[in-house]
């Protein structure tokens, strides 16, 4: 296993992350086409399109215990990337390690009062990290949100120590509620800049001077503010050089779900919601149901300066290929960049909750966007929150996996909610895209559809998680599936929601 090489992108996408973990060790696919000989190469193959994808997310609890020499490996430089050769012992124990906060040095709580929750329970969506070398000293350095409190920004040492230079860096973001972060170099000068989006507030655009200092640029850099932003994505959409951004937004305020009074009133015999928080509430059968904000797609200039792309321009069209009509509401959660056809244009995944359908746009390279056709993918997940792609069984194809929230266990399912009760179809309907409530995993068939075997590969049910991803932790040549999963409290409880 020695001669492996790792892959060390650019920039780094930030994440959600919660509290625990869950790896399934992910084999090859019996009687699936494919070579099933491990691949030892994490660099993109000639010919196919493979953006940067980050596999830090895990630094801030866990530490990779395969044995390998990491310090003072030898780097060779690639286009868009850089490789370097692993000695990997032929003996060891596969997995991770905590480490603890004082050995490292990184003492970072992210808070939040009980009363804020109560009030406005979008919050209780947490708050993310995004890691990147921002002083290109050749170490991950690390950035964590907290939503009722000012952020850290640790610079990495080596050898697991880093030091706190929240306030020498000017990027603590003070009285807002962080839910994420990213590092990407947005004005195309070759460093690490970082945007850090909020519950409410700006996504604040922080711009890399060099020598471990950033300057505010928020008033100037054209991102709005007011939203309920959850996540962020990058890539050049438009080909012209400079990363665009998309920015997920949930909602600033949660109205039903805080217990928030709604006022309705009959027109023509109809019930209807007025007054504040009707633009967010519709009455769907017999039920209220909440909506959420629209997402912002930005444009940069190359100077780090964002212009909103409107919805319904042309930029956006449905599957039939007409424009949209309006902005949709939806509950954003995640979302990401990726070269879904493989045409060599960033597509887009966005993970909706609830109600919601998960929209998955195809880029015809200009940086216009289509729905995916409706026979194209026949299921999503229905409280989408993360998602992530790898070629799980080497046909050159992207497959790509969707997280949800349901139970490992027989008794939780029984106990919780909803999670077994199947949405209602109508027979004979095979043009609808019906939600499931559990994870999602799609295999690309190479001809533009994709087949859902969550069941067959064991991965439908890992609980309440925020965020999953493809890594080889045994360093086998096969992704593995980490997931970061859990929750303040079981608010699917059946005894609690009655008590309520």
């Amino acid at each position: 296993m020695s001669g492996s090489p790792v892959y060390s992108p650019y920039h780094f996408g930030g994440v959600r992350l919660s509290s625990g973990a869950a790896i399934c060790d992910r084999r090859p696919l019996a009687g699936k086409s494919g070579d099933p000989t491990p691949m030892r190469h994490a660099v993109p193959e000639e010919g196919h399109n493979r953006p940067n994808r980050s596999p830090f997310i895990v630094l801030i609890l866990l530490v990779w215990i395969v044995p390998y020499s990491f310090f003072g490996l030898q780097w060779r430089q690639r286009e868009n990337c850089r490789v370097a050769s692993l000695e990997v012992a032929a003996s060891g124990k596969t997995g991770f390690t905590l480490m603890t906060n004082h050995n490292q040095a990184i003492f970072f709580t992210n808070t939040l009062s009980l009363a804020r929750a109560k009030v406005n329970n979008n919050l209780l969506n947490g708050a993310g990290v995004a890691a990147g070398d921002f002083d290109g000293d050749g170490w991950c350095d690390l950035y964590f949100c907290n939503l009722d409190g000012t952020n850290a920004l640790y610079r990495n040492l080596g050898h697991w120590q880093f030091q706190d230079v929240t306030v020498s860096s000017g990027t603590a973001c003070p009285g807002q509620a962080s839910t994420g972060a990213v590092f990407a170099d947005v004005n195309g000068d070759g460093r690490l800049d970082l945007l850090v989006s909020s519950c409410g507030g700006t996504v604040a655009c922080f711009i890399n001077l060099g020598h471990g200092h950033f300057t505010n640029m928020t008033s100037s850099s054209g991102l709005l503010a007011g939203f309920g932003a959850t996540s962020m994505t990058l890539a050049d959409i438009d080909g012209d050089g400079d990363l665009d951004l998309y920015v997920a937004n949930y909602a600033k305020l949660s109205l039903l779900r805080s217990g928030g009074a709604i006022a309705m009133r009959s027109i023509n015999g109809r019930p209807v919601v007025t007054g504040p928080g009707s633009e967010r509430v519709r009455i769907v059968g017999d039920k209220l149901v909440e909506l959420g904000e629209p997402d912002v797609l930005y444009l940069n200039d190359g100077q780090g300066h964002f212009t909103p792309v409107p919805w319904t321009n042309g930029a956006f069209l449905d599957e039939t290929g007409q424009p949209l009509k309006e902005a949709p509401q939806e509950l954003g959660l995640s979302a990401m960049f990726r070269d879904i056809n493989g045409d060599g244009a960033p597509d887009l995944y966005v993970c909706n909750d609830y109600e919601a359908p998960d929209r998955i746009w195809i880029n015809d390279g200009k940086g216009r966007f289509r729905a995916l056709p409706t026979l194209a993918l026949r299921s999503t997940s229905r409280f989408s929150m993360s998602v992530d792609f790898a070629d799980i069984n080497r046909d050159g194809y992207d497959d790509f996996i969707v997280a949800d929230m349901l139970s490992r266990t027989h008794l939780l399912r029984t106990t919780q909610s909803g999670v077994l009760d199947p949405e209602v179809r109508e027979p004979g309907q095979v043009d609808d895209r019906p939600q499931i409530r559990r994870n999602t995993l799609f295999l690309n068939r190479g001809n533009g559809t994709f087949s859902e075997i969550a069941n067959y590969a064991g991965v439908a049910a890992s609980d309440w998680t925020w965020c999953v991803a493809f890594i080889d932790v045994d360093l086998d040549g096969y992704e593995d599936l980490l997931v970061a999963n859990g929750h303040a409290f079981d608010i699917q409880d059946f005894d609690a929601m009655e008590r309520n």
